[in-house]
């Protein structure tokens, strides 16, 4: 597979992401772990009326990004034949 196929199959991936909800469920994810995580990484700051901002986006995505890769991989497998 060229290196054009390959951004053209991730493209049409991506796209195809959509339509099956893999985004809505990812931010579904990421507001859920997210939080979670937030306030156990950052509780005494929070306490204190303050926060880290940064550190709360990333939390924030991380779980997003895992989400998303994660099903987009698995819709990819699906589509080859191969086993989940």
């Amino acid at each position: 597979m060229t290196v054009r196929e390959s951004r053209k199959a991730l493209s049409t991936l991506l796209a195809e992401a959509g339509g099956h909800g893999v985004y809505r469920r990812a931010v579904k994810v990421a507001i859920v772990v997210g939080t979670v995580l937030t306030l156990i990484n950052q509780y005494d700051l929070i306490a204190q009326g303050r926060i880290d901002l940064a550190k709360a986006l990333l939390t924030y995505m991380v779980p997003f990004c895992v989400s998303t890769y994660s099903a987009i991989t698995a819709l990819g497998q699906k589509q080859d034949g191969r086993p989940q």
